[in-house]
């Protein structure tokens, strides 16, 4: 009976384990690129969450805005203060400031004066005194 070479055992065990390291080093050669750019997707994909996240909170502020003035209130409370319109029963009320200037006031309003902000209009300021002497004509033959 032949006992295995040893020699030729030792010469297969080596190519076995060239041959597997050599599959494992080229598996390993594109690994390190493959987490790389597995990294860099998933960084750029939280930064675009971020962004999405940041854009429909945003959206949704706006959403909330434009339900607001969609409202007949503001759109009354809007047309009061620019416009200077009034409603049946109410009077236009303009009261002077400093300097000649006028701000609108309503009185017998749905909507509380407090509750409305004070602007003054180039309408209020050229034309206050002259509608606030109309008022008074109006009053005086009522």
């Amino acid at each position: 009976m032949r006992l295995p070479n040893d020699r030729a055992s030792a010469r297969v065990t080596r190519y076995v384990l060239l041959l597997a390291g050599l599959v494992i080093a080229a598996t390993l050669t594109g690994f390190p690129a493959r987490v790389l750019n597995s990294y860099e997707v998933n960084q750029r994909v939280l930064v675009l969450e971020q962004r999405l996240a940041a854009r429909q909170a945003e959206n949704e502020a706006l959403q909330q805005e434009l339900a607001r003035r969609r409202t007949e209130s503001y759109i009354r409370t809007v047309a009061k203060e620019r416009l200077g319109l009034v409603e049946p029963g109410e009077e236009l009320v303009l009261l002077p400031l400093e300097g000649g200037r006028t701000v609108a006031a309503l009185e017998k309003t749905s909507v509380p004066v407090k509750d409305l902000p004070v602007t003054e209009t180039p309408y209020d300021a050229e034309w206050g005194y002259f509608l606030e002497w109309i008022t008074l004509l109006r009053r005086a033959f009522a």
